[in-house]
């Protein structure tokens, strides 16, 4: 049978180490059916790929890669490392976001433009030939 790749920015990993209970560790293992006899390769994705948990990244058909969506150079590199999978993907899941509610008139502007760099250019980064 052959094998799909699916990337899945798996981004709450950086936050909290994602214990096995989390909402988006469940989805990856009952959603996409992670595991020895799954027919597709998982290309799990986080800024930080060493938080990813090892309950995801021991598996065989999983593969952890650096994402960060606000730099080009790491969508670069993970564009690449997927090229060079060989299957190309049939599924981008992106949990890559980022919240900030203040009052208009005390928004931290720099802070503004980081949310919206991550939920909208981030987003663009990836999906752009």
């Amino acid at each position: 049978m052959e094998s799909h790749s699916r990337l899945v920015s798996f981004s709450r990993a950086n936050h909290n180490g994602s214990p096995p209970d989390d909402p988006d560790h469940r989805l990856l293992r009952q959603r996409h059916r992670i595991g020895p006899s799954a027919d597709h390769h998982v290309l799990v994705t986080a800024r930080a790929p060493s938080k990813i948990p090892s309950s995801l990244t021991t598996l065989t058909n999983v593969t952890a890669l650096q994402l960060d969506v606000t730099d080009p150079e790491s969508v670069a590199a993970a564009v690449r490392a997927v090229e060079q999978h060989g299957a190309g993907l049939n599924m981008w899941i992106n949990n890559a976001g980022a919240g900030y509610t203040m009052p208009l008139l005390d928004v931290d502007l720099a802070q503004a433009q980081q949310v919206y760099e991550t939920n909208v250019w981030g987003p663009l980064r990836l999906t752009r030939p």
